[in-house]
């Protein structure tokens, strides 16, 4: 028993633990020896081992042998049916039952005795001491040293045995080599499975502790939803109950018929002085909108820029106009004591009054007064006429 490199069919090459020696026949009456070689695999014994019939330079493999290959190669299939609590020794018995029946080797014929198509075929017998035995198919060594069992069957007759205490010595040397070789493969085979499942279990650990960082954000996404919830039945339960007071309300006032509404009555004022100002914050309002407006139609490119410039002007006067009217009307609202735009309604304000513009003329020096006459605009004057009573374009 030795450890020797076996090939596969594919090329490859692996190291595998090897028995080498003799499978005992008798045929004819005869007893024989067919030497064999057995390979252990990798996997053994989920697998059956893998058996060569090695004959010697006088020998030849007997063609279309039953379960032999003509490269020697014994078909394990053919001979028995295979499991895992089978031995070698099975496999040997069975091989010496199936060889006993139909020898997978015979001699090769003489040469130059007789013709050589009568020549008479004999079984093989065991190697003897002048004979080096060939080399056998998928191992590396060309030349292989003789094992135990071989050595004593060499330059003694076919049908004699070896003596028991070297059988018992051979036996022992065996099981120790074997014990020994499956001891290291055990070994290594070991070492590669801790060293995978330590990485195995450093990953594992990994996604663990990832896992218990998720489940923290989630359960804190659980709790800000959960709160969510609780705030949305809230304000569904409100939306219900004010829901509930309208329908009370509608059921009260029934609906008589479609009331038209004004809106330009939605706002009614108390006097003239207030409806003026009230037009007259409406136009600013409404000036501004359109200056807006012819900006983003100058950006668009859907207006020149002389006519933007032209109605620019046109409504930056308007405007102007009506931000003066709303500054005038509203001091004299303060001095009538009318607040926060309401006038009491017997205050006998029933016309609006003129915009005088003199308060935006620069005040004289106080030291030298020159005398000025005040130009006030016509009653008809207002906003939309282009004329210029009181010259107040020029300061």
């Amino acid at each position: 028993v030795r450890d020797d490199d076996y090939y596969h069919n594919d090329g490859s090459r692996e190291r595998l633990l090897c028995a080498e020696g003799t499978i005992p026949i008798e045929y004819n009456g005869a007893r024989y020896n067919i030497p064999v070689k057995m390979y252990a695999p990798s996997d053994y014994p989920t697998t059956p081992p893998t058996c060569f019939v090695t004959p010697t330079r006088d020998m030849v493999v007997k063609p279309n042998h039953g379960c032999v290959e003509s490269d020697g190669m014994v078909v394990i299939e053919r001979v028995f049916r295979w499991d895992r609590r089978r031995k070698m020794s099975d496999v040997a018995r069975a091989l010496s039952d199936v060889f006993s029946a139909e020898p997978p080797l015979f001699s090769k014929p003489a040469r130059g005795v007789g013709n050589a198509g009568e020549a008479t075929q004999r079984t093989a017998t065991a190697s003897t001491a002048e004979t080096r035995p060939e080399r056998v198919p998928f191992s590396v060594s060309v030349e292989r040293r003789p094992s135990l069992n071989e050595r004593f069957a060499q330059g003694q007759r076919a049908t004699t045995s070896p003596r028991a205490d070297d059988a018992t010595a051979a036996q022992a040397w065996f099981r120790q080599t074997a014990i020994q070789s499956l001891t290291d493969r055990l070994k290594s085979g070991t070492e590669h499975h801790l060293d995978a499942n330590a990485q195995l279990i450093e990953t594992l650990l990994a996604h663990q502790t990832e896992l218990y960082a998720r489940k923290i954000n989630l359960e804190q996404e659980k709790g800000v939803l959960r709160s969510m919830c609780d705030q949305f039945e809230r304000d569904a339960q409100e939306l219900r109950g004010a829901t509930a007071t309208m329908e009370r309300w509608l059921e009260a006032h029934p609906d008589t018929g479609e009331v038209s509404f004004d809106p330009e009555t939605a706002i009614e004022a108390a006097d003239a002085m207030s409806r003026q100002l009230l037009n007259a914050h409406a136009k600013d309002a409404a000036i501004e909108d359109a200056l807006d407006a012819l900006d983003e139609l100058l950006n668009d490119g859907k207006v020149q820029l002389e006519d933007y410039m032209r109605q620019v002007n046109k409504l930056c006067k308007e405007q102007f106009i009506a931000r003066a009217e709303i500054l005038v009307v509203s001091r004299m609202q303060q001095e009538r004591g009318v607040t926060n735009g309401l006038a009491p309604r017997d205050d006998g304000a029933e016309s609006p009054r003129d915009v005088d513009f003199d308060f935006l003329r620069p005040r004289p020096p106080q030291s030298s007064p020159p005398p000025r006459e005040t130009r006030k605009p016509p009653p008809s004057w207002n906003s939309n006429s282009n004329s210029n009573p009181t010259g107040w374009w020029d300061c």
